[in-house]
C-alpha cells in the first residue's frame, strides 16, 4: 500500500502494551541506538523518508515495502515494542537493506 501522504511510520507501542526490556535490549536503547543516531553515516536513516518531499514517490514505495528508520526503532525501545532482541536487530538490519 503507497501511503498518499508521502511517508510510512510504523507502529511504535505493541498490541499488549509491551514488556520490560531485557538487559540485552536495555544495552540497546542507552548504546547502541545513541551511537547510530549520533553517526554521520545513517544520516538519510534516522527518520521515515518522505518520498514525497524527496521527488521519489510512489516509486520508493513500490521498492521499499517494509521501511524502517532509526527513530523509530528508538521509539519502539522506548515504548517496550520489543520483546526479543532479535526483532530490533532484525529492524536495525532492515533500514539498511532494501
Amino acid at each position: 500500500m503507497i501511503p498518499e501522504e508521502g511517508y510510512y511510520q510504523p507502529e511504535v507501542f505493541h498490541w499488549n502494551g509491551g514488556n520490560e526490556l531485557t538487559p540485552e535490549l536495555a544495552f540497546m536503547k542507552r548504546k547502541v541506538i545513541p551511537f547510530l543516531l549520533n553517526h554521520p553515516y545513517p544520516g538519510p536513516f534516522r527518520l521515515p523518508v518522505n518520498a514525497k518531499a524527496e521527488g521519489i514517490y510512489p516509486d520508493y514505495f513500490e521498492v521499499v515495502t517494509k521501511p524502517m528508520d532509526l527513530t523509530t526503532v528508538k521509539a519502539r525501545l522506548d515504548n517496550n515494542y520489543y520483546s526479543e532482541l532479535a526483532s530490533c536487530v532484525a529492524d536495525i538490519q532492515q533500514v539498511r537493506t532494501p
